[in-house]
């Protein structure tokens, strides 16, 4: 079990039974405050001892710093597919895990595109990017 909580609410950690994931950047354009404080939000992840961050997919020079700065925490990346990000570049990146619901169930044909994912991130992970 792990519960997503926002980082920029501080580094307090309460007695929780489950792993934290907090979020450092989005994938979204309007996610300006993300951006501007990403380094400040990497420290209270830092400070928190999080199992893990959420890099939106779209800022593939921030997975590549949060993956520099947290070498040991699993990083997730949404916005493959609905929000631009091809699948396998957050991977490439740096990224444990891409987030691809959106491209999937909303696609035509969700097992082809399944596939097409799958396919481009065993590329990233065998060294065919």
């Amino acid at each position: 079990d792990a519960s997503i909580i926002h980082l920029f609410t501080g580094h307090r950690r309460y007695d929780v039974r489950m792993e934290l994931i907090g979020v450092a950047a989005m994938s979204h354009p309007e996610a300006k405050f993300f951006r501007g404080n990403f380094e400040k939000l990497l420290d209270e992840a830092e400070l928190l001892g999080v199992d893990g961050i959420v890099v939106g997919a779209t800022r593939p020079e921030m997975i590549r710093e949060a993956r520099r700065r947290l070498p040991n925490v699993r990083i997730f990346s949404p916005g493959v597919g609905a929000q631009g990000a091809e699948p396998g570049s957050a991977i490439a990146a740096g990224a444990d895990f891409e987030i691809v619901g959106r491209s999937i169930l909303g696609s035509e044909d969700p097992k082809l595109e399944a596939m097409r994912v799958v396919e481009a991130q065993r590329g990233v992970i065998h060294g065919r990017s």
